[in-house]
């Protein structure tokens, strides 16, 4: 048993306590990979959405069509835009990790080219939440809705 036979004598060590900074090591590990797995999860999310490294170009209508009122049997259109953020011509991100989205100009620029190619579209309405920007951007709106 840890005895040496005839001696009296014990060998056995007594077993150490665990210090505070083994307990705190074991914290830090856990919230590692504890964040390493969100980082992970947050990764793949991304990829797998199909917003990650995608530069925004629309290369088919970029609208959506739903009927709202009237004959759902007639030809012509209404069309609604909202425009939502600053008038810049910058690239945006949707948060912290969020994917860098079209610029708010060049988005609204190529919906309003889209549905100039839409012979059916008769009118537009421009919804628009922003606190202004600039006069070049705003400029280049005005020009695309003429």
């Amino acid at each position: 048993m840890g005895d040496y036979p005839n001696t009296g004598l014990n060998t056995a060590t007594p077993k150490k306590k665990r210090g505070l900074s083994f307990w705190l090591a074991v914290v830090f590990g856990v919230f590692l990979l504890m964040s390493l797995c969100l980082n992970l999860v947050l990764f793949f999310s991304l990829v797998l959405s199909g917003d990650f490294l995608s530069t925004g170009s629309p290369t088919h209508k970029s609208y959506n069509e739903q009927f709202v009122y009237g004959n759902k049997d007639s030809r012509d259109k209404i069309l609604k835009i909202s425009i939502s953020g600053i008038l810049l011509n910058e690239e945006s991100s949707d948060g912290l990790f969020g994917a860098q989205r079209e610029p708010v100009v060049d988005s609204v620029l190529n919906r309003l080219q889209t549905a100039a190619e839409d012979d059916k579209i008769k009118a537009l309405i421009l919804e628009i939440n922003s606190p202004g920007g600039g006069i070049t951007e705003s400029d280049k709106i005005h020009q695309g809705i003429l």
